[in-house]
């Protein structure tokens, strides 16, 4: 390495052979026994999941997602097929679950995070909802993992063009609303400020900060949109209430108070909507 050297390098591999032995491989053959293996191995590595371990329940804050799934079956598949064999075992999806796994698993450890930021309250505010989702079940899970790591063949069509978007826009806005629920929609809002006087008493303890007018916004497109596609011309306060959740979840701030009582902002969205009425 420190003397004058002629080194010819010779391509190995083309594209087109790296291209082939990835088919191949997704045609290696998993059965649906180690399948759910693959798919219970990652779900045990969430906290919040019941098959994970006590000890490994203290030690995480989050866990591995459907791609670790996809991830185990494709290495299992690699490995099987390294070994000669046309299926993958168990012992396979083993042998591949540390590599998988331990950048997809978060420790209780805040170290790694220095230099990252949540989003400020008023850049939150621009987005419309906060929709949390859940992990698939164990089936759907199973389902994803094996399809995604099958050479498979699939046709998308367009459903909605550019102008189809913007027009179901415009036909959204035109949906009617009484003005009793506009005013509850902003009564609501209102009500997720702790300095207001309409905020429940128990919502005050645990808030720090709440919604503004965006918040109003939001319910109200949101209620339109519900009523629109439950095939209704106009808002009810049931549209209102349903869109809440998702319209206030990320507009809300808690306080260290609500935090130390494990009280979530769903949690104090809730005695909102049951401390306001619906009528003023």
């Amino acid at each position: 390495l420190t003397s004058r050297q002629s080194v010819a390098l010779e391509p190995v591999l083309t594209a087109e052979h790296i291209l082939k032995i990835q088919d191949v491989v997704r045609d290696v053959l998993v059965a649906e026994s180690v399948a759910t293996y693959a798919v219970r191995l990652s779900r045990a590595t969430r906290p919040t999941d019941p098959t994970c371990p006590a000890e490994a329940r203290r030690w995480l804050s989050w866990g591995a997602g459907p791609r670790a799934c996809q991830a185990l079956l494709l290495g299992g598949k690699a490995r099987a097929l390294l070994d000669g064999r046309p299926n993958v075992s168990f012992a396979d999806v083993r042998a591949v679950a540390k590599p998988v796994l331990r950048h997809r698993v978060v420790a209780n450890f805040t170290a790694e995070s220095e230099g990252t930021y949540p989003l400020p309250e008023a850049q939150l505010d621009r987005f419309m909802f906060k929709i949390t989702v859940d992990y698939p079940s164990l089936a759907d899970e199973v389902r994803i993992a094996t399809s995604t790591t099958s050479r498979q063949s699939v046709s998308l069509e367009p459903v909605l063009t550019a102008e189809h978007i913007l027009k179901i826009q415009d036909v959204v806005r035109d949906v009617l609303v009484a003005e009793p629920v506009a005013m509850y929609a902003v009564r609501l809002s209102r009500a997720t400020r702790p300095t207001d006087a309409t905020c429940p008493t128990d919502a005050r303890r645990w808030l720090s900060w709440g919604a503004g007018p965006r918040a109003c916004q939001a319910l109200l497109l949101g209620g339109k949109a519900r009523a629109l596609l439950d095939g209704r011309p106009n808002v009810s306060f049931a549209d209102v209430r349903a869109v809440a959740k998702p319209v206030l979840r990320h507009r809300v701030v808690a306080n260290f108070t609500a935090e130390s009582e494990g009280v979530s902002a769903d949690t104090i969205i809730e005695r909102i909507l049951e401390a306001v009425p619906e009528a003023d």
